[in-house]
């Protein structure tokens, strides 16, 4: 009932576009508490906004999209993990500690930095990275994390393919006779946009050519065994189309 006054007095009293940010921000909310893998894909796919953000939108926020999303998961993570009473954490020890020991290392520079606070900008993010690796191998989910990742690709290498064929509006990426734009999706410049579909490259096709075993080799007498490797690979086609109009030597 409390809920439901709430709602009436939000389309009341709020303008159109706020209720239903704000209707649609509840509904992502309950759907990342039932299953926090989404706010993990949510996190990957709005992560290369980044740059966007901060030269589009004149929206004044305390940290960037990537971030405040990537906190928003880790907290629905531990939320949802102390609500069903998961007590045992899945460390990879290897990898971890391997970037624990570069972590204290890289805070050595902290003595004789230039400039304290671009340090500390760098080891947050590796600290970020250091709490990923302990908190993904956990999540029940994993094929989500490989389908976020692609899917997050594979956003970018469709903005940058429409990017190429002309609207991209700068003209300093006229590429062959000035027909064609080098893409640089939401990232801004070319080169790191080739470097982020770059990686994501082999993984599309690893993970489409691992699909496509699977279903062979079990090969069940249903059409929907197809579709993961389909998708897969549909992904990877769009993330290698996005890396070649970036037009990028390094990638």
């Amino acid at each position: 009932m409390g809920v439901a006054i709430l709602i009436g007095v939000a389309v009341a009293w709020l303008p159109l576009l706020w209720a239903l940010a704000l209707f649609g921000g509840a509904a992502l909310l309950i759907a990342f508490l039932i299953e926090p893998a989404l706010a993990l894909i949510f996190t990957l796919c709005i992560a290369p906004l980044k740059a966007l953000f901060e030269t589009s939108i004149p929206l004044a926020l305390p940290l960037d999209v990537g971030q405040l999303a990537l906190g928003a998961f880790l907290g629905i993570w531990f939320v949802q993990r102390a609500a069903s009473g998961e007590g045992q954490v899945h460390i990879a020890w290897g990898v971890a500690g391997g970037v624990a020991l570069f972590w204290c290392a890289a805070g050595l520079s902290l003595w004789t930095a230039y400039s304290a606070s671009a340090v500390l900008v760098e080891l947050v993010k590796w600290a970020q990275i250091l709490t990923l690796l302990v908190i993904v191998p956990n999540v029940r989910r994993w094929e989500w994390l490989v389908f976020g990742l692609l899917l997050s690709g594979a956003l970018q290498g469709l903005l940058g393919l429409w990017q190429f064929i002309g609207n991209s509006g700068a003209p300093h990426l006229w590429i062959l006779n000035y027909r064609f734009f080098r893409a640089f999706g939401t990232f801004m410049q070319p080169n790191p946009y080739a470097g982020f579909l770059g990686i994501l490259l082999p993984l599309g096709v690893a993970a489409g050519a691992g699909a496509a075993l699977d279903a062979w080799l079990n090969r069940p007498r249903r059409w929907e065994a197809l579709l993961p490797p389909l998708v897969y690979l549909g992904m990877a086609s769009l993330i290698g189309v996005g890396l070649l109009a970036s037009w990028s030597r390094g990638a």
